[in-house]
């Protein structure tokens, strides 16, 4: 594209606000290293942003906005080429050039925009001697292309640890670019500024969920007491913590683990832990949506010490979701590993959890994304500031945590076509409904592994090498 048409391109909008207004930002940052910037030239030159609201379109455009908004985007698109929980990007040959950005929802059009800088643009690159070269997308006739997304998993989410995060902003980021729609906040206590963190993430078209202890935080493996009396007490802290910490910035939810945590056996002081737990979570969970009818509980969950007692797992309260973790072998367990016997054993006790509600409000915890230092790890000891630590930590810690990133993004390359198969299991028996999480930091950017397991739950019913080309293709990763 020569100096002379630099200005042959904007970006078009309908609303600019919430995720509408990020997807047209992250436009026209990413964009503008093809279309305002030219080699070895300084310039102040930035894309033209339009409201499409009493325009027509008399030069190549990019339109972003949701399908019943946009009167521009239903002059090109049918309604039936866009996916209700999914997303749309085309190209249009007309007088002029069109992109069209679209989605039926709003918190799926930054989704959307990402979709078209990390996949539309590298699929659909021109060839520039043997190699395809996206930056080079805008200098030659575009052609007429449509990648639809439509995801196969409907709540993707990422189960992370709160305080170790040093930037709550670029971690949000970071998160919506793999397509993540939830974020799962765990500690021992509220930021003080979750309100804030809870704001921005919906800006990306992200839900945050606040996770606090239902007793675990007393130490699984140490209780020697589930009586029905300590239980009693239990509920009276957890419901007096909620009214003081949570109640006001719990819309998208509550997380909670309790003491399910135990490994090498399922009973404390005699009690079945599947049974005592069961009876915390439901009359806790009972007086909270009494006050609070609206409220998202999600109930967190270590298989390991109530995996041969789903009987009374499946009593537990249906408002109420279930979050399976450490349910077997890898993916559900911290290493990507693989041995064929225990993912067999796997693939077994994934369809026995499945099947204990239909695979409705239910949902898995995929591991393999943990470089913390589990030997010199720190519970908070009180409130804290979430994600706002300065960019020598940030750097620090990315040094600290490249080592493990090797080996955590082989494992992924190697073996994520098995929790590919997991992912697909769990799809298609749940239609769709089941969550599917991933642990880990996901701090300091996104990483090959995040990516690998993030494409995999956006869509598992594909083939494991087209998975890994989408996910490593994306100019955000990094590699370890």
């Amino acid at each position: 594209m020569g100096k002379s048409s630099l200005d042959r391109w904007q970006i078009v909008y309908n609303d600019y606000s919430g995720a509408e207004a990020n997807a047209v930002r992250f436009l026209s940052g990413e964009l503008c290293k093809s279309l305002a910037r030219e080699e070895g030239v300084y310039t102040l030159y930035v894309i033209p942003c339009v409201c499409e609201k009493d325009r027509d379109v008399t030069k190549n455009a990019i339109i972003v906005g949701t399908y019943a908004e946009s009167d521009l985007i239903k002059k090109y698109v049918n309604e039936d080429e866009v996916p209700d929980d999914g997303w749309l990007v085309k190209t249009v040959k007309s007088d002029v050039q069109i992109i069209i950005i679209t989605a039926k929802k709003a918190e799926n059009l930054y989704f959307a925009a990402t979709t078209f800088t990390d996949e539309f643009m590298i699929k659909f690159a021109p060839r520039v001697g043997s190699f395809t070269k996206p930056s080079v997308f805008f200098e030659r006739e575009i052609a007429e292309n449509t990648l639809i997304i439509d995801p196969k998993t409907k709540i993707r989410s990422a189960f992370t640890w709160a305080h170790p995060i040093n930037d709550y902003r670029k971690y949000v980021r970071s998160v919506a670019r793999l397509k993540i729609n939830r974020i799962i906040f765990w500690n021992d206590y509220a930021p003080v500024n979750a309100r804030e963190v809870l704001d921005y993430a919906h800006g990306y078209g992200v839900k945050v969920v606040w996770g606090y202890a239902w007793g675990w935080i007393d130490g699984c493996d140490k209780l020697a007491d589930i009586s029905d009396e300590r239980l009693c007490v239990l509920k009276r802290q957890i419901l007096d913590r909620y009214e003081r910490e949570y109640a006001g910035i719990s819309e998208d939810g509550i997380y909670f683990q309790s003491f399910t945590e135990v490994f090498g056996g399922d009973e404390i002081g005699g009690r079945r832990i599947s049974e005592a737990v069961v009876k915390l979570v439901n009359e806790t969970s009972a007086a909270l949506l009494e006050k609070h009818p609206d409220l998202k509980i999600v109930f967190g969950l270590h298989a390991v010490s109530v995996k041969n007692h789903l009987e009374d797992i499946e009593k537990t309260d249906e408002r109420v979701e279930i979050l399976w973790e450490d349910f077997g072998a890898f993916p559900s367990e911290y290493i990507p590993a693989y041995n064929e016997v225990e993912y067999n054993e796997l693939i077994k006790t994934t369809e026995k959890m499945l099947a204990l509600r239909g695979g409705k409000n239910l949902g898995f915890l995929f591991k393999g994304f943990i470089t913390l230092d589990w030997t010199r790890f720190k519970n908070q000891s009180g409130t804290y500031v979430l994600g706002e630590n300065p960019t020598e930590i940030e750097e620090n810690d990315y040094a600290l945590r490249s080592d493990a990133w090797r080996i955590f993004q082989a494992g992924w390359i190697a073996y994520g076509d098995k929790a590919r198969a997991i992912a697909e299991l769990i799809a298609d028996k749940s239609g769709g409904e089941a969550e599917i999480g991933l642990v880990g930091c996901f701090d300091g950017g996104v990483w090959a592994a995040e990516a690998i397991g993030a494409e995999i739950i956006v869509n598992p019913n594909r083939d494991y090498q087209d998975i890994i080309i989408t996910a490593l293709g994306k100019k955000c990763v990094r590699f370890a």
